[in-house]
């Protein structure tokens, strides 16, 4: 192993000193000892070769079952039915499932690493609806905003649910309500709410106009 070694011969005081038969013991009393210290460092070699491989053996299994967890709970989030993003402080895209790649109009793959607006730009925690086109047909989205904070890091969390059909079923119920059925002219209802709306107005600006026009009929 690149090491040297002193062999000490020893005798008591008043002995007669050592003689050539002693040196030469001596020598091959050396070469045992190096052939026994080689023997201890092979061992120990081994067994530290040993612990390393069932180290890296260990190591390389939690690896598989880290990169299996982190799999499992990308295709999770992936079949979700609610859009589901993650954006750093810069605003990049770290997690983006297929619901929110649909909205913004690109493979997730695609869209990971990618910047859509900065987190300076971005709302606070909010929840708004907005038009998207996805599928090449327009859809409304209800979306919430969550800045979070998370192992000292700034991200925003955005959740995005298609609520297209309550939307065109809360506009067919308001203009049920709102709108005679078999004209499908406004009827008292919606009156009374401009008129009132109108009044409202003018108590707060001192001003009021109210016009009703038949678009049938005006030229």
């Amino acid at each position: 192993r690149e090491r040297r070694g002193i062999l000490v011969l020893l005798r008591a005081p008043g002995e007669p000193g050592f003689d050539r038969d002693d040196v030469e013991l001596a020598r091959k009393f050396s070469v045992l000892a190096s052939y026994a210290l080689a023997a201890r460092y092979v061992n120990q070699n081994e067994i530290e070769s040993r612990r390393l491989r069932q180290l890296t053996e260990q190591l390389r299994q939690s690896e598989h079952a880290a990169k299996r967890n982190a799999d499992l709970l990308n295709e999770v989030v992936n079949v979700l039915p609610v859009g589901v993003s993650v954006q750093d402080r810069r605003g990049a895209l770290l997690v983006v499932n297929d619901a929110a790649a649909a909205a913004y109009g690109a493979p997730a793959a695609l869209l990971r690493g990618a910047i859509p607006f900065g987190l300076a730009d971005s709302p606070q925690a909010s929840q708004a609806e907005r038009e998207v086109v996805v599928g090449g047909g327009p859809r409304t989205l209800l979306t919430t905003y969550k800045p979070v904070r998370i192992f000292d890091e700034s991200l925003l969390v955005t959740a995005s649910l298609d609520i297209s059909e309550r939307k065109t079923y809360e506009n067919e119920l308001s203009r049920r309500a709102f709108h005679d059925q078999l004209t499908g002219l406004p009827n008292r209802a919606l009156m009374a709410e401009i008129v009132d709306n109108a009044l409202r107005a003018h108590s707060r600006s001192g001003m009021f106009a109210l016009a009703f026009i038949d678009l049938d009929n005006f030229k």
